[in-house]
């Protein structure tokens, strides 16, 4: 420890200016979050106020009275006397790459920038007693950091793309369950099914472009809601279902003044019950036209599942003819601590967390798919969806995604008339021969089903819009 008596040198003494300021760092916290809420005009609560005021006697404390001010400037030297000054420049950097802004996480801003004013301290004092040691630290801090930055290329450029799609897109949502990273993209080189793809996603963590929530004046809108098989991560950007089928309506409208935009929210997993939730958060605001929904065989069972092989999701219970919304907002088990941070950029970060993720990931689906529970459910969460669809003023029609599954196939006809739904039959776009259309011992399409469904949907689709 250092006496009140001695007189340190101009380098010390801003060093331990330095360490005395990373203790200061806390208060800045109250204050960010204190600034925030006069910025939302929301109101500042007795809390943040009390807050606030504790901060600002911290800081008056640690700076204007002597005894304070000298036993946190010692501790701060003893700090960075026993760790050597990468330590703390690692930690910035760490905390800093967490960051999602300044309102979001206050709590980080304030470590990194603590941690980064003890490793300028530390680094301070370093060069001050041994300036070869101490940059032999910089370099083998610089050197370190270049090999996790080519290892996290390698991993980005030869471990992820034969990585699952269902790991590496996929962040929490609190109300759906899961959804695509947003604003990010993927390659993929899945050898097992024999096929290469690219795809992105939107701010809103779908597939497809930015669109505007405003519909532009005479455009016809079309939302589409599904799974994987809507989805499409078998192909590119621009060869999915939908926008085949947007292409194929563009082609055949008369006049130019009514163009038809499709969006899409379907995401890989969903069931039927994320599909009317995603409808409801994310979709209803783009006031369609039309709402077209993709069917699955293996959606009634995962309709009346919690922990499915994805992740943990909403659940409806029946009562009767009445459907309760259950487990809102959803828990994150992905452990998505990469999502919206600087992390969401490291192939690393990103497989650690999966790995991680998998650990708290359960699979409960034991339910057949011929269930009568899961039909019954079924049918209710279409008809809300149905209902939801007509009080926006517009119309409802499905589609199911596997033709050839008779069974499923019936029965989900017989359920859509039971129901007045519209029901859409994709089997003549494969013309009998489904292997053809669909990648390497799956079912989802390659491009060349992708591009027959797309174009058979706009012809069905068509007089849909019309009577409109």
């Amino acid at each position: 420890m250092v006496h009140s008596s001695e007189r340190p040198g101009p380098d010390r003494a801003s060093g331990r200016t330095l360490a005395l300021l990373a203790f200061v760092a806390p208060a800045w916290v109250a204050w960010i979050r204190l600034a925030e809420m006069k910025r939302s005009a929301g109101g500042v609560s007795l809390a943040e106020m009390a807050a606030a005021i504790v901060a600002i006697a911290w800081t008056g404390v640690a700076l204007g009275v002597g005894p304070a001010r000298r036993f946190l400037a010692d501790l701060g030297e003893w700090l960075v006397a026993r760790l050597p000054y990468p330590f703390f420049a690692v930690a910035a950097l760490l905390a800093g790459a967490l960051v999602t802004s300044l309102i979001k996480s206050p709590e980080l801003v304030v470590a990194s920038a603590a941690a980064g004013l003890l490793a300028l301290a530390g680094a301070r004092r370093a060069f001050a007693a041994d300036r070869r040691r101490a940059c032999g630290l910089a370099l083998l801090l610089v050197l370190n950091l270049l090999l996790l930055a080519l290892g996290d290329v390698a991993v980005r450029r030869f471990v992820m793309p034969n990585s699952s799609h269902n790991d590496i897109f996929v962040v929490h949502d609190p109300w759906l369950g899961w959804k695509l990273r947003p604003s990010w993209a993927i390659d993929r080189n899945i050898k097992v099914h024999n096929y290469v793809s690219h795809e992105t996603s939107n701010r809103l963590g779908f597939r497809g472009p930015d669109h505007p929530v405003e519909r532009p004046a005479g455009t016809r809108r079309i939302v589409v809601l599904g799974d994987s098989h809507t989805e499409g991560y078998t192909v590119n950007d621009g060869e999915t279902w939908p926008e085949q089928m947007e292409r194929a309506l563009a082609d055949a409208t008369a006049s130019a003044s009514a163009p038809v935009q499709v969006e899409s929210f379907a995401v890989g997993g969903f069931s039927t019950d994320q599909e009317y939730l995603a409808y409801l958060h994310y979709a209803r605001q783009y006031r369609p036209d039309l709402v077209l929904l993709q069917f699955c065989s293996n959606d009634p069972p995962d309709n009346v599942g919690r922990n499915l092989w994805r992740g943990r999701k909403p659940s409806f219970t029946r009562f009767g003819d009445q459907l309760v919304l259950e487990g809102l907002p959803v828990p994150d088990d992905r452990l998505s601590f990469t999502h919206d941070t600087g992390l969401a950029h490291s192939a690393i970060a990103l497989m650690y967390q999966i790995s991680l993720g998998k650990l708290a990931v359960a699979n409960e689906t034991t339910i057949d798919a011929g269930d009568p529970e899961a039909w019954e459910v079924t049918r209710l969460l279409l008809r809300a969806l149905a209902h939801a669809v007509a009080a926006d003023g517009a119309r409802f029609a499905l589609f199911h995604s596997g033709p050839d599954e008779r069974d499923v196939d019936a029965r989900i006809k017989t359920l859509c008339q039971e129901e007045s739904i519209p029901f859409l039959d994709i089997a003549p776009a494969f013309g009998g021969d489904y292997a053809n259309f669909r990648v390497k011992d799956d079912s989802h399409l390659n491009q060349r089903g992708h591009a027959a469904v797309g174009r058979l949907l706009a012809t069905q689709v068509a007089p849909l819009l019309e009577r409109r």
